[in-house]
């Protein structure tokens, strides 16, 4: 129904290309009475970033908003095709690429990804510190294993 409305499945908002989510958050705490004179205990905000990729992350589709870079990833050196793509919160990679640079998930890591179409991938876990080079500048940045194709 939502979709058939053009509404972003999680909030009342029209869907629209490069559609971003308000951020969920959670407030925890306790109610004091009005006159209950105790110290009243800090309240903390918890926010809940929920991680997403674009659909054309998933695809290896060139838009406005991506960026492809060659570079190379893990301590063999295997050159690879890098999507920079702004519609993404977090860094991913296929897990077969990650696989084929002997680079091992860490299955604590497993989550759900928001794909801009609405569903969801699993990631198959994340590697800490992976070591890439983008345009001969060496980088360790975290990344999240998803099936993903292009």
């Amino acid at each position: 129904e939502r979709k058939a409305k053009g509404l972003c499945f999680d909030w009342n908002e029209k869907f629209r290309s490069g559609h971003r989510c308000r951020k969920l958050f959670s407030i925890e705490g306790s109610l004091a009475e009005e006159n209950d004179e105790e110290a009243q205990e800090d309240v903390e905000e918890v926010v809940e970033e929920v991680p997403e990729i674009s659909i054309n992350a998933i695809y290896g589709a060139r838009t406005p908003q991506t960026m492809r870079v060659i570079g190379s990833l893990g301590r063999q050196g295997h050159k690879v095709n890098f999507l920079i793509d702004s519609g993404s919160t977090h860094s991913f990679l296929n897990h077969n690429i990650a696989k084929k640079n002997g680079l091992k998930p860490n299955c604590e890591g497993k989550f759900e990804v928001a794909v801009a179409i609405g569903e969801k991938l699993s990631s198959a876990g994340h590697c800490k510190e992976v070591c890439m080079t983008m345009q001969g500048v060496p980088l360790k940045i975290d990344i999240y294993l998803l099936p993903l194709e292009g």
